[in-house]
């Protein structure tokens, strides 16, 4: 796999986790 896909789907979650918390 790689090394791109993780870091995306951390960035991904990590956008997620701020949307989160400020709803």
């Amino acid at each position: 796999m790689p090394i791109c896909v993780p870091a995306e789907l951390a960035m991904h979650i990590s956008i997620l986790v701020l949307v989160g918390i400020t709803y």
